[in-house]
């Protein structure tokens, strides 16, 4: 080394580049910003997504809901060739909660203490759990004939009913014991023809060679020998009907998160969680006064004088998202559900009305 600069090649002096410590800071201090611009631009899409996620659903739920209680409704009444308006008063049934086939449908209107007509014991029920159905929201209950009946294959004997079997099912029932042509020991049944309907439970079945015996309950009625015409159905126009009665309310699914959610109780079964997130249910029965199947006024279920005169039912549902949105302002909001004011709790949920009307094709 003879101390002269570093030459090139082409002798000519390198030169010494870089940065300088305060170009370095600069250049963090953009880098920063920029990456904090990001993360937000990052966060803000990703709320974003997550409430459109909560709103698609919330919207799904509140469709669901509908299409649900809608299907009910619109079978309300149905009992084979006749229903509840054409059949009148020969329909014999016990008149108790899942036996009350005289009425397709009837309500309980939330009230400041309890419910008008008073709730029955069975949607008083210890399997719902705590709380029951949660105050001031409506329950509604239909009663209706299942699926198009089994057709009975020869006048009916004292004790039993016969039918051809259409399916086996092994272990289907309660205590594996097997279900034929859908049914089992214990479920409740409607026998119809164009003029009449009774209700009776299933004792027993047995199959033998493809044709199913039915036995029910009280033996006495519908023999040879019993000379009340209302017990007796000709099997060439009579069919069996599963007797479906089913009620739908809110209830509080566990009390410590707070999430309601609409329920289905089918019978006297277990209620059944179907759609949560459904903060509160109303409910107006559109009332025919005059005989032209025409509803003349919307009633809340306490002012219904005869529930056989109610050709169409008007449901709002209220449903919320899950979760709270954290960065939406808590506040008590006043919503309207038909004519029922509410007030909401002062929180950060969304909130939707969903509604519809329908007619009952059977009253």
């Amino acid at each position: 080394m003879n101390g002269r600069p570093f030459e090139s090649q082409l002798g000519r002096p390198l030169l010494q580049v870089g940065f300088t410590l305060v170009e370095l800071m600069v250049a963090m201090v953009v880098g920063l910003i920029v990456m904090a611009g990001i993360g937000q631009i990052f966060i803000h899409s990703k709320r974003s997504a997550a409430l459109q996620d909560e709103l698609s659903m919330l919207q799904e739920n509140g469709r669901y809901a509908m299409q649900l209680l809608r299907n009910d409704i619109l079978d309300a009444g149905y009992l084979g060739c006749g229903h509840v308006a054409s059949l009148a008063d020969s329909i014999r049934s016990t008149g108790s909660y899942a036996d009350n086939f005289t009425v397709g449908v009837n309500g309980y209107e939330a009230s400041s203490s309890g419910w008008i007509p008073p709730l029955p014991p069975e949607l008083d029920d210890p399997a719902i759990g705590s709380d029951d159905v949660l105050p001031g929201t409506d329950v509604i209950t239909v009663r209706y004939a299942e699926g198009d009946g089994l057709r009975m294959t020869q006048p009916k004997d004292s004790y039993l009913f016969r039918v051809t079997n259409l399916s086996t099912e092994a272990g289907a029932c309660a205590g594996g014991t097997d279900s034929y042509s859908g049914l089992c020991a214990g479920d409740l049944m409607i026998v119809s023809d164009c003029t009449k309907a009774r209700t009776f439970v299933i004792q027993g079945l047995h199959v033998g060679g493809g044709s199913l015996a039915i036995y029910h309950d009280n033996p006495a009625w519908g023999d040879a020998s019993d000379l009340e015409p209302a017990n007796h159905f000709n099997p060439a126009y009579s069919y069996l009907f599963k007797a479906t009665t089913v009620s739908y309310f809110i209830h509080m699914r566990d009390p410590a998160s707070g999430v309601p959610s609409l329920y289905r109780k089918v019978g006297n079964g277990a209620p059944e969680e179907l759609v949560e997130g459904v903060e509160n249910m109303q409910i107006l029965y559109g009332v025919d006064s005059d005989g032209d199947n025409i509803p003349n006024q919307f009633l809340h279920a306490d002012s219904v004088g005869n529930f056989q005169r109610v050709v169409s039912v008007r449901v709002a549902l209220l449903l919320r998202t899950i979760t709270e949105k954290a960065n939406r302002p808590a506040s008590a909001k006043n919503i309207k559900l038909l004519d029922t004011e509410l007030t909401t709790p002062a929180d950060r949920h969304v909130r939707r009305v969903f509604g519809f009307t329908v007619r009952i094709r059977n009253q």
